[in-house]
């Protein structure tokens, strides 16, 4: 048997390109959870196949650790289909790219992509109390993609410089002003708010 200290995990495979819109399946890219320091977390040596599952052997400490570089990532995916799950592919990446420029110009609404997607009352289903975004946990293979793409940069700015956005069917906010807009893509109006 294997030692006590590691936990056998699997996940389905899916394919990317499969069309579906699955939920629950996360697709992590690589280079976001291997720290390349040959500690082998994954215990590479220890998988195997299973019909379509992949089986690994990890550490807890592993788990911990694996977590944290990736919880990221995974908030700013949630936080995606949270707001433009329904919004073409281009808006979701646009959403997306909203906050790497706010990490980008680090200030009052955050740091890093942790603390700008939990911001209070910044993007309203990751923050604020009582808005029915906060009861979904399940992301679309799409706003994974959206996610990494802006990420790693990926795709072209498609709302150049822009910071801040809300949907076309609620009342503007008093920073929407005429000077800050930069695009609309589907149903959200993108604005630049901090001028950078």
């Amino acid at each position: 048997g294997f030692p006590q200290s590691r936990y056998r995990i699997s996940f389905e495979e899916k394919s990317a390109s499969d069309g579906s819109n699955d939920c629950g399946h996360w697709r992590v890219p690589s280079d976001l959870y291997d720290s390349g320091n040959g500690d082998d977390c994954a215990q590479r040596g220890s998988d195997h196949r299973d019909g379509n599952k992949h089986i690994a052997w990890i550490t807890i400490e592993c788990v911990e650790k694996q977590l944290m570089l990736i919880w990221p990532f995974m908030l700013l995916a949630l936080m995606v289909c949270r707001e433009a799950q329904f919004e073409p592919y281009v808006g979701q990446v646009a959403v997306a790219q909203t906050v790497m420029n706010r990490v980008a110009h680090p200030g009052w609404w955050g740091v890093d992509v942790r603390s700008v997607v939990l911001a209070p009352h910044q993007y309203s289903p990751m923050s604020v109390p009582g808005d029915p975004g906060l009861t979904r946990w399940m992301v679309t293979a799409s706003c994974q993609r959206a996610a990494e793409h802006a990420w790693r940069g990926m795709q072209p700015m498609y709302a150049p410089g822009a910071d801040s956005f809300y949907a076309e069917y609620i009342p503007a906010p008093s920073w929407a002003t005429p000077e800050r807009f930069v695009v609309q893509i589907g149903r959200h109006r993108f604005y630049n708010v901090d001028g950078k």
